[in-house]
């Protein structure tokens, strides 16, 4: 059984009914492309005291702990909660899936920003943190598939320091942003 931890938007009141979240039809898309049994880890599932915040804290960080591969909704803008998530599934060397459709938030054809164009923009966090970006849930299960036969090395906890590597290596001499180098 391959255990998938569903990371994205929960539904916080009912004024958010237009929120893109886990639903049936996303778990069947992704667990239709693989041909094993799966069990879907859910952040937004009922529980009794939600009073107690370090443990609900720690819910979502077990869930990530415990999964074979987490799986990212990022169909539409998302909070902290799954920044957490992304940055906990390198930490404990899970794979890790984004679903981001083309012409959504974190991607685009051409954004503007920082003084200029980036084409064929996907957010740095999501590319740097990644295995994979796909644009829906079936291509998800398809790369997941894929994956389970190949097994291939997954991005852990040095896609951070690797990051920071390159930029050093590549952008902070002409980064006027930031301080001279220092010694970390």
């Amino acid at each position: 059984m391959l255990t998938i931890y569903c990371s994205g938007g929960v539904r916080k009141s009912t004024d958010q009914d237009a929120k893109l979240c886990w639903g049936d039809a996303e778990r069947a898309a992704l667990a239709d492309a693989l041909d094993i049994a799966v069990h879907f880890v859910t952040p937004d599932a009922p529980m009794e005291d939600l009073s107690d915040v370090s443990a609900m804290f720690g819910r979502d960080i077990y869930g990530v702990k415990i999964a074979d591969v987490v799986v990212v909704d990022a169909r539409q803008k998302r909070g902290l909660g799954v920044g957490i998530e992304m940055a906990a599934a390198k930490m404990y060397g899970k794979p890790l899936i984004a679903v981001v459709p083309q012409g959504s938030h974190y991607r685009q054809d051409d954004v503007e920003l920082r003084g200029g164009v980036v084409s064929e923009y996907v957010h740095p966090h999501i590319r740097g943190l990644c295995d994979e970006v796909v644009g829906d849930f079936e291509a998800a299960g398809i790369w997941l598939s894929e994956y389970l036969h190949r097994r291939p090395k997954v991005k852990g906890q040095d896609a951070m320091d690797t990051a920071v590597s390159d930029y050093m290596e590549r952008l902070h001499s002409s980064d006027a942003g930031m301080p001279p180098s220092v010694a970390a």
